[in-house]
């Protein structure tokens, strides 16, 4: 007999809304079957609770993860003999903050300042918008000018003629702002 090995090669894919985990599968000795539990906590070193035991197969998905907040998990493997100590810890965390805009670029013509910049990324399943800032210096303070923009762009009809301005663009979504 024998417990079963530990789960090795514990994978953690945060989505928007939940984490998906794969191990690969344990052996044993024994001829009983061999079932899996997995523990999360809110760091790497624990402790860990179990939201999911008797799991047959070496793959889980946690609904139950907030957007936003980081996890950690670890499995183990149980048979009629005993457990497994846990597997090492891996990390995750769903949803998240967008992307910071990149590439932004202002360009001033006659009747105000033209602003595009590259779409932002995120891992959340909730829609980006973005908030356009301006400044008087490229230090700030910054004031926001717009906000709720669904596009990567946005014209400045308000900026005065000979007047130096500096812009800061960040990304929001359900979960927070870049």
């Amino acid at each position: 007999g024998g417990v079963p090995s530990v789960p090795a090669s514990l994978v953690a894919t945060a989505s928007g809304t939940a984490v998906s985990l794969s191990w690969s599968a344990s052996t044993s000795t024994s001829a009983s079957a061999i079932t899996y539990t997995v523990k999360r906590g809110s760091t790497s070193t624990g402790p860990f609770t179990a939201i999911s035991s008797n799991l047959t197969s070496p793959s889980f998905v946690d609904t139950t993860a907030q957007s936003g907040s980081s996890y950690s998990y670890v499995v183990l493997a149980t048979n009629a003999v005993g457990s497994s100590p846990d597997s090492a810890a891996v990390t995750a965390q769903p949803g998240g903050v967008p992307s910071v805009p990149a590439s932004l670029v202002a360009t001033a013509s006659g009747t105000g300042v033209s602003l595009s910049w590259s779409a932002s990324t995120s891992t959340s399943t909730s829609a980006i918008t973005y908030t356009v800032k301006r400044g008087s210096t490229s230090t700030g303070p910054f004031t926001a000018i717009s906000s709720n923009l669904t596009s990567p762009s946005f014209v400045d009809t308000t900026a005065q003629s000979g007047t130096s301005y500096s812009y800061v663009v960040l990304a929001t979504n359900a979960v927070g702002s870049s």
